[in-house]
């Protein structure tokens, strides 16, 4: 792209070095007044100040509309994942255990397993 010939051309690579370098002598001029690095500071406070007054009040409102917050749905997808995880670990072991019974020790289909299908009933 000619832009980029533009760049790359040695007198513009000059222009943007020498610019850059009274760029950093001028902001450190201004960092090292104390009052200024002062109301950098106090700047930078209050940013976060208000930052963190912001959180508190989206936290407030998605609580008041009964909306889970980032981090709750953070947690949940954790404690879903870890869910998956068991119910698949589980599965994994039913499968395991029917191969090693075999077919003999199927259970009538409706039942339970481990329930009897001759169990007696007591009426009062």
């Amino acid at each position: 792209m000619l832009f980029d010939d533009v760049l790359k051309h040695p007198v513009v690579k000059q222009v943007i070095a020498t610019g850059e370098e009274q760029a950093t002598r001028v902001v450190g001029k201004l960092l090292s007044d104390q009052r200024v690095s002062q109301g950098l500071q106090e700047l930078l406070a209050a940013a976060a100040a208000a930052r963190a007054t912001v959180e508190s009040g989206v936290q407030a409102a998605l609580h008041a509309a009964n909306l889970p917050t980032a981090d709750e749905l953070r947690s949940m997808r954790q404690k879903l994942s870890e869910l998956e995880a068991q119910v698949e670990a589980l599965n994994s072991r039913l499968k395991e255990e029917d191969a090693v019974a075999g077919p003999t020790s199927a259970t009538p289909a409706g039942q339970a397993p481990g329930v009897d299908s001759k169990q007696e009933t007591s009426e009062p």
